[in-house]
């Protein structure tokens, strides 16, 4: 009975170490307007904002959490808003020699991994935290040549 018990208190101990994984994105690079923000990957079908994956700023402070219970192994994942109305783009980071996203094609689709279990820190739409995804701006130049 010693050893049931023994083996069943291992048992949780391991299960508990792999039972949340939780995400921390800070926004600072993300465009305007993010009504939602969520996390997706192979884990969930690459699913959309659900209640389990939608991530909140209960502070303010502009980093974004969700906790994600129960999963195992290594984890690919991405952060997406307003259900897929636009999700980070990594690649320009991988081909210019950063790691943070290393499941990618280099031209198409750069995702993230993190090991079940852990806590992840990232900034969303860039490997180091230099907002460097800025959209295009017009800029118009007026010369005076009347003289």
């Amino acid at each position: 009975m010693k050893q049931l018990f023994s083996l069943a208190a291992a048992a949780c101990l391991t299960l508990g170490a792999f039972a949340q994984t939780t995400f921390n994105v800070d926004m600072t690079c993300a465009p305007d307007n993010v009504d939602n923000l969520f996390v997706t990957g192979p884990f969930c079908g690459w699913c959309s904002n659900e209640d389990f994956n939608t991530m909140t700023d209960d502070d303010g402070d502009g980093i974004y959490t969700v906790v994600i219970e129960d999963l195992t192994g290594t984890v690919e994942y991405k952060y997406a808003i307003n259900s897929w109305a636009q999700q980070e783009n990594l690649v320009n980071d991988m081909v210019n020699g950063a790691t943070c996203a290393p499941v990618t094609d280099y031209s198409g689709y750069a995702n993230r991994q993190t090991e079940a279990g852990s806590t992840t820190n990232d900034y969303y739409g860039t490997c180091d935290g230099v907002c460097n995804d800025a959209p295009p701006v017009d800029i118009t130049f007026q010369v005076d040549m009347s003289q």
